[in-house]
This record gives structure tokens, C-alpha cells and sequence, in this order.
């Protein structure tokens, strides 16, 4: 019998999708396919090159719009390559902006131990989830997810790494403005160097099986 390694959680609950390939109501335009930005929206987009996206570092950005964490629990996963380890602290997302201070979500790099952190910054404070070093060149699945009655997790290729950070005891007003999501910029104008594909964000905190359903479910497109 053949099994289907499409889960339900992929089109439930979704805020953006990028990837162009994924089962849902798209068309196709001239040859080209639907981008969903959020279901219903007139901001959807068309993409005529496929489901990646290269940003060179210099000046290159996507900006996803306005999202508002808030109280929410938010899961975050995409698909990346690292082409080079330029800016430190250069985002493959983030979602806080300099004129609301510290506070915000981000996943970066560190160019100090050539690694990924996922930050969650609350203002007063801030800790990191870390992943080990990483190699440039090579395609990488991260998923982050933020329970806001509980942890902030990451995955890399499907396998959890480093420590949950405990962010249970964190007041609500954490992340409660509409702040500007980008792939590929921080909120200071550093910009990041590698390539993004099937990026996906959920209202929900995937739970580890679901991470590793998708992770099996892509792995094939990206030579895993």
C-alpha cells in the first residue's frame, strides 16, 4: 500500500506558504504557479522560476507583510542553503523591527562558530536555541516552533537540537505588535547570503512528529 507522507498539518492552520509546489486550490498563470500569501488575500503572488529563492547578501529581501505573534503559538519551517557566513546575526527570518526595541523572534546566523540561533527576545531579556556548525553549500531543513505556554524548539533535519528555551513564565505583550516579517534581513540592515525554498509559517506549535513528517515528506526534492 502506498503511503502518503503529505500531513494535514501543512495546509492547517497556515499564515504563508512559499511553496509553489504544495497541493492546494493554486492556478496556474501563463505557465507559472499561485505563491500564497495567506488564504484569500489579495497580496497572493506568482512564481515563474520554481520554489526557491536566492538572496546574495548585499541587498536582497522578501517582505512577508505584517505579523503579529502576540499570544499565538507560531511554527516557522523552511528549507536553506548558506552560501557564506558574511553578516553576523544576518536573518533567514525575522520578525522584529528596531523601532519596537529587543523585542521580536529571529532566526539567524552566527558567523562566530558558523551556526544558527533561534533568538526570542522578550525586551529585558534574551537566550538562544543553537544549532552546531553548518556547512555552506548544503541544503538544511529548520523548523522553529514557539508554544507560548511552554517552549521555543528547533529542528534540523527533523532531529531536535540544542536546548528548549522556557518561555511559559513571559508575558503576553512579548510580541503583540504587527511587526514586519522578512526573509533575509534583520531589523538593522544586515542581509543574508544563501538560497530559501518552501518556507511555511502556522498559527500552532507543531509537535515533533509533525516536524519529522515534513521533513520526510520534502527531504527528496533537496538530494536528502
Amino acid at each position: 500500500m502506498a503511503t502518503n507522507y503529505s500531513p494535514t498539518i501543512v495546509t492547517d492552520g497556515a499564515v504563508f506558504v512559499g511553496d509553489a509546489l504544495m497541493p492546494s486550490t493554486a492556478t496556474s498563470i501563463n505557465g507559472a504557479t499561485k505563491l500564497y500569501n495567506r488564504a484569500g488575500s489579495s497580496s497572493d503572488g506568482t512564481m515563474y522560476t520554481g520554489t526557491c529563492v536566492d538572496l546574495d547578501g548585499t541587498d536582497d529581501y522578501i517582505d512577508l507583510g505584517s505579523i503579529a505573534f502576540g499570544t499565538k503559538n507560531i511554527s516557522i519551517a523552511l528549507w536553506f542553503t548558506i552560501d557564506a557566513f558574511d553578516d553576523d546575526y544576518a536573518c533567514i527570518f525575522c520578525n522584529r523591527t528596531s523601532s519596537t526595541g529587543n523585542v521580536g523572534f529571529e532566526i539567524r546566523q552566527r558567523t562566530s562558530g558558523t551556526k544558527i540561533e533561534l533568538q526570542f527576545d522578550w525586551g529585558s531579556s534574551s537566550n538562544n536555541v543553537e544549532t552546531g556548525a553548518l556547512s555552506t553549500g548544503t541544503w538544511h531543513h529548520m523548523v522553529a516552533t514557539l508554544d507560548r505556554s511552554g517552549y521555543l524548539r528547533g529542528y534540523l533535519n527533523g532531529v531536535e537540537f540544542g536546548s528548549p528555551l522556557d518561555i511559559s513564565s513571559q508575558s503576553a505583550t512579548s510580541i503583540t505588535s504587527d511587526q514586519s516579517a522578512k526573509i533575509g534581513k534583520d531589523a538593522y540592515s544586515n542581509y543574508w547570503n544563501g538560497v530559501v525554498a518552501n518556507c511555511m509559517i502556522w498559527e500552532a506549535a507543531l509537535t515533533a512528529k509533525e516536524v519529522k513528517d515534513i521533513y520526510i515528506a520534502q527531504k527528496g526534492r533537496f538530494g536528502k
